[in-house]
């Protein structure tokens, strides 16, 4: 999970995570940021030389509208790599949920969900994705909740710089979220399968991630997380590194925020993440992180 998309993760749980008791209406969610992070995976996959780490500068809006079971997003976001403006990614995603009850007692529900990503950069369009969720929910309790998700997304790339990155993209999900006052933790274990067009870049994997919260007074509160990822390619690397390759991407990450006030925020985030692979132009790890400042507004607020 890339600590830069920290900000646009934060934003898109409003499109698809709807507290029971959630109130009709408009939400807003804005974030601007600047730290080091991984470059894109499609950066990655188009090149042997090139750093997999660099200096971002990253900025998000999104809109959401709550409306009984249904709940509409729209998402603008960029992320600027002053390095190399090839990296830019410009994004617009337009989302939308529903979810109803399963059981009379509410606690099992099913929760429907669909969005659609437009990114481009410097050069004209980068890849569109069109993705659709489907999670189970049980609320065991108002501390304890298990959610089964099974995912289903399209990638389709550009070609003006490599080819064969189109691809079917598979996520199965169960997660389990303890709450307590003043924190939270939750598990999820998950298993991937991507189908591309070149064989080099289809893949099965699986993995791993644990956050977790706390409140360490009125306005500050810490964040940290763990995940590891383990990807099996099918195809061979390339003719002069005939190999199929193997990665563990993991990550450690924590972080702060301090409430200003108004629904504003300072927070900063800062972790290690390393690209173990069998193939030595995809080797790399370092020191990633994010500082900058959020705004929320809601309409219960």
């Amino acid at each position: 999970m890339r600590s830069a998309a920290f900000v646009a993760v934060t934003m898109l749980l409003a499109a698809f995570v709807r507290p029971a008791a959630a109130q009709d209406g408009v939400s807003i969610h804005a974030g601007a940021a600047v730290g080091q992070d991984v470059v894109a995976p499609d950066v990655i996959e188009s090149g042997l030389g090139q750093d997999r780490l660099e200096t971002l500068i990253t900025g998000d809006l999104f809109i959401g509208y709550v409306e009984g079971p249904q709940v509409l997003g729209l998402e603008v976001g960029a992320e600027v790599f002053p390095s190399n403006s090839r990296y830019h990614r410009y994004r617009l995603v337009p989302s939308a949920a529903y979810e109803f009850a399963l059981v009379p007692s509410g606690r099992t529900r099913l929760r429907l969900g669909a969005r659609y990503e437009y990114v481009f950069g410097t050069e004209g369009r980068v890849f569109d994705r069109a993705r659709g969720n489907l999670q189970v929910i049980q609320r065991h309790s108002r501390r304890n909740t298990t959610v089964a998700l099974l995912r289903y997304g399209y990638r389709n790339q550009t070609e003006e710089r490599f080819t064969g990155f189109d691809q079917n993209e598979w996520q199965a999900e169960i997660r389990h979220a303890w709450r307590k006052d003043g924190g939270s933790v939750q598990v999820a274990a998950f298993g991937l399968k991507n189908d591309a067009d070149d064989d080099r870049f289809s893949y099965e994997g699986y993995g791993l991630r644990v956050t977790g919260r706390a409140d360490l007074g009125e306005n500050l509160g810490a964040e940290a997380s763990f995940s590891i990822v383990q990807r099996d390619y099918e195809g061979l690397f390339s003719t002069a590194i005939p190999l199929s390759r193997s990665e563990t991407r993991t990550l450690v990450n924590g972080g702060l925020d301090y409430g200003l006030g108004g629904g504003l925020e300072l927070f900063g985030e800062t972790g290690y993440t390393r690209n173990a692979s069998n193939v030595g132009p995809r080797r790399f790890d370092g020191f990633v992180g994010l500082f900058g400042v959020r705004w929320r507004f809601a309409a219960d607020d």
